[in-house]
């Protein structure tokens, strides 16, 4: 909605194509597109990308502050039961709480890391 009232076109494209040129990652048919760009993309881009990296940044820190911490004691804890063997109650009980606790994130990552893959594969960004 915000993008409508600003009366932007592609913001998250024009965000992206200025990050890529301070990285050093920008091609010359994506500096074309850039040159381009709407001038109400390119005045909001300006700003927008800063708040994009700052709530990236945010969200890499939760990460890091948070789910890693936790996801490291929910697998010592696993590890504890699953090392019983599947011939004891705990076990299985380790298991489906494994699962539970920790299968979105696994979910995640793993969706995450077949798209990186898919865009490589094939060239795009």
């Amino acid at each position: 909605m915000p993008v409508n009232a600003l009366g932007c076109r592609d913001l998250w494209r024009v965000k992206t194509l200025p990050l890529r040129r301070a990285f050093g990652r920008l091609t010359s048919e994506q500096a074309a597109e850039l040159a381009g760009a709407a001038p109400a993309d390119l005045r909001t881009g300006r700003w927008f990308r800063w708040l994009w990296v700052a709530g990236f940044a945010g969200v890499l820190a939760w990460f890091l502050f948070f789910v890693v911490p936790v996801a490291v004691t929910v697998i010592e804890w696993a590890v504890t039961g699953l090392l019983l063997g599947p011939f004891d109650l705990r076990f299985w009980y380790s298991l489906l709480c494994t699962a539970l606790l920790l299968g979105p994130e696994v979910l995640a990552v793993f969706l995450a890391v077949r798209e990186c893959a898919r865009r490589a594969r094939a060239g795009t960004t």
